[in-house]
């Protein structure tokens, strides 16, 4: 099959021009503040002089929604058909968007079209569709595997079909429909047919005119009653609007309801909560005519906080007109905005081979071994549900450093490299004229990974030739606080990335022999060697007995002390500068990979090994000794360094201030994506969706099952397509990703992966 479009093109096809005179226009509060998240879109809303914040806008949000005109509408060729085709994350190369007659369309070049579902209630349903046939002149329509009908398309135009209407009702919950288009193609540059909607009905109105609600008939941006202008959502009666949203704490709906022709209508505010039956939260009579108006409404959603609901707009009994509703919007309440103190000295330090459980706070009880992570926990800012976006090393750290995922660096598998082409801190650091330097004894992000680039000091420490495990943070402190010759001014940032609790480890022989256990173990780990010697194991590491395990986590603690000790020697140094005030600190970890996951890289993407530690000091001690529990990735990380170092971010980096988080400006939560090979995982409060291309995904619910142990869909559907929707978005609107690098080793740089344990 022939591909007539790039995805760029495809893409600008999607967007419709609603939402594009919605984006020129800054609808639903795209405003100056606004700040990209890790989906692409803005997490950070315009605030009002009353305290409020946007945290979600359904007009702009309408993507993301089901909408519902005596059934539930695919629109083909909108942005609203993104995440609908199946288990497909990628919308079909196979399904080309294009306009005419005034429509979206999809050009269908695919035998099979699969679209997945949502119907909230148990209803009897039929399909219909208007199509125009070209190398089929029918299609098969099956629900859930079960033939509905066979709906003939016409060559000569667009005509509308539809099927028989079930027998019985079918259940709520998630339902899979199939088109199957008969007949030959005799080209392969000719479609199938051309395809503008497809309605999955339920009632039975064959001899009724249907109107389709498509993102054109929806948007009006110009809405106005009595002279008072809002942009709004314009549905006809019968008609419904459910989109899935994340309630902040003190979140309200704030909507203006009013009736564009017509006499009477209603216009009412719904709430779905999974598991639970549908909740009116208001319902206003509507009159319209001359005198019509604007009616506000600003409903308190606190029985739903912090959960994921369908959010409902419904306009119900009038024969003729418009109900509108005017810029509905959930506020929650707001600070001023805020952002992170310019710093003088800027470093990154990140420890690999760390659970967050064995840190303070998280440990729960002292640990006298490690004071300067104490002082930490103490002192500074602690962000609880930090989250990476991958279990990839290499794929974690140029996210960090880039403010792009994994796909966008196309570092998603072991054998990849970081491509010339993605622009990381150091290059922005270099534009901006400020010094920088990256120090790593961790092989995987050496040179050959691609992680060299750009800085005006890189130094790897190889853990073959004997440097202590504190090198790179001893080299940091010199280049921080070493200002000789080379105090112009400038601002200093240093990227640090350690070995932590990683194997080899820097304990002498004598060292080991005071450490516990005594003979009572089956495996003799050497220091040096243990990395080689866990790599051996090669799956059999169920064959460790109590006391091998308890040896390991003695000399994983007793080398990461020696490293706590010479953060701690860094810190110290920036105090005696007098430079700590003027600094920002940061102190996480790569990939949760400690001993119970035997320090694998690329592991599976369990939430925990993607929860790693985060603190921060924060210039001027801001927020000192706060525990913030709101989601934090590491594009946050990336765009806390740009602020602080005054630098300017690219148009397509991610994440959000963690100066703003810490203050507890309003921020709108989105889904957090990891990625590894071609396996996802995302989170979203307390769900997680995990799945792989042309597989059914899972949903587990963290409040239940922290271990993800249960598929759960069948309980949360709704949250369950919400999920992959975003998931799809994210992958349909983010950078386009640069073609994969492959790695090339050397004879040397095996030898470094060798005893990093990579290779037996």
């Amino acid at each position: 099959m022939t591909v007539r479009r790039s995805r760029r093109q495809g893409l600008a096809a999607k967007l419709g021009s609603a939402i594009i005179a919605l984006a020129a226009s800054g609808g639903g509060g795209c405003g100056g503040d606004a700040e990209p998240s890790s989906a692409g879109a803005p997490t950070s809303m315009p605030r009002d002089e009353t305290g409020w914040a946007t945290s979600v806008s359904l007009v702009t949000d309408l993507p993301h929604c089901d909408v519902f005109h005596r059934g539930l509408l695919f629109d083909f060729g909108s942005p609203g058909m993104i995440g609908r085709y199946g288990t497909q994350v990628a919308s079909p190369l196979g399904i080309v968007e294009t306009q005419h007659d005034g429509a979206t369309w999809g050009r269908v070049y695919d035998r099979r079209v699969s679209l997945r579902f949502h119907l909230p209630d148990p209803e009897a349903v039929f399909v219909s569709l208007r199509a125009i046939g070209h190398d089929a002149n029918r299609v098969d329509v099956s629900l859930d595997g079960y033939l509905l009908g066979t709906v003939k398309l016409s060559r000569k135009g667009a005509a509308v079909g539809r099927t028989r209407t079930s027998r019985f009702p079918v259940d709520e919950g998630l339902h899979t429909l199939q088109l199957r288009f008969r007949g030959r193609q005799r080209n392969d540059a000719n479609p199938f047919a051309e395809v503008d909607w497809v309605r999955v009905g339920v009632r039975p109105d064959a001899d009724r005119t249907y109107g389709p609600p498509t993102f054109d008939d929806i948007v009006d941006l110009q809405a106005a009653l009595a002279g008072v202008p809002h942009r709004a959502l314009s549905l006809r009666s019968p008609s419904r609007v459910t989109c899935p949203v994340h309630v902040l704490p003190g979140a309200r709906f704030r909507v203006a309801v009013g009736l564009d022709g017509g006499e009477t209508a209603t216009a009412a505010v719904v709430v779905r909560a999974e598991g639970e039956a549908p909740t009116v939260l208001e319902s206003v009579d509507l009159q319209g005519g001359e005198d019509a108006a604007w009616t506000q409404l600003d409903l308190p959603l606190d029985a739903y906080e912090d959960q994921i609901v369908g959010l409902e707009l419904r306009a119900g009994r009038g024969q003729t007109g418009r109900v509108l509703f005017g810029d509905p919007e959930l506020v929650a309440p707001d600070r001023a905005p805020v952002r992170v103190r310019k710093a003088k000295v800027v470093a990154v330090v990140v420890l690999s081979g760390l659970e967050r459980r064995d840190l303070p706070p998280w440990r729960g009880v002292p640990s006298p071994h490690l004071p300067t992570l104490g002082r930490f926990a103490k002192k500074e800012t602690v962000f609880d549900d930090h989250r990476v976006p991958s279990t990839l090393v290499s794929a974690v750290i140029a996210s960090l450093l880039s403010g792009l995922d994994p796909r966008e660096t196309a570092l998603h598998d072991l054998g990849a490299r970081l491509p010339e082409t993605v622009p990381t801190l150091g290059t922005l650091a270099r534009n901006a004229s400020v010094r920088s330097a990256m120090f790593t004894n961790v092989p995987t992000t050496f040179e050959p990974f691609g992680f060299a680039a750009a800085w005006e000091t890189f130094v790897a420490h190889p853990p073959n030739e004997g440097a202590a495990a504190s090198a790179p943070l001893d080299r940091a402190r010199a280049f921080l606080t070493d200002r000789e010759g080379t105090d112009d001014g400038r601002p200093t940032f240093a990227f640090v990335h350690t070995r932590g609790g990683h194997p080899p480890w820097d304990v002498t022989p004598d060292e080991a022999k005071r450490l516990p256990p005594g003979p009572s173990y089956s495996v003799r780990f050497s220091p040096r060697r243990a990395a080689q010697q866990l790599a051996a194991l090669d799956g059999r590491h169920s064959r460790l007995t109590e006391g091998d395990r308890a040896r390991l986590e003695a000399l994983a603690l007793a080398a990461l002390s020696r490293q706590d000790r010479a953060l701690g020697e860094l810190v110290r140094a920036l105090e005696e500068a007098e430079l700590w005030d003027d600094t920002l600190m940061i102190v996480t970890g790569d990939v949760s990979s400690s001993l119970r996951h035997f320090y694998r890289d690329g592991g599976p993407l369990d939430e925990e090994a993607l929860s790693v530690p985060l603190y921060v000091h924060f210039p001027g001690g801001d927020h000192g000794g706060d525990r913030v529990a709101s989601p934090t990735e590491v594009y946050d990380v990336t765009r806390t360094v740009v602020g602080a170092l005054d630098m300017a971010p690219r148009p397509d980096m991610r994440g959000r201030d963690l100066a703003a988080i810490a203050a507890r400006v309003t921020l709108r939560q989105w889904p957090r994506s990891a990625l590894r090979d071609d396996t996802y995982a995302v989170r979203w409060g307390r769900y997680v969706l995990r799945g792989q291309p042309e597989r059914r995904p899972t949903v587990c619910d963290l409040a239940v099952d922290p271990t993800c142990a249960y598929d759960r869909t069948d309980v949360h559907p709704g949250i369950t397509l919400a999920m992959f929707r975003r998931l799809a978005h994210e992958r349909a609107t983010g950078r386009e990703p640069p073609p994969r690098q492959p790695l090339t080793l050397d004879a040397q740089a095996a030898a470094w992966l060798s005893v990093w344990g990579a290779y037996d």
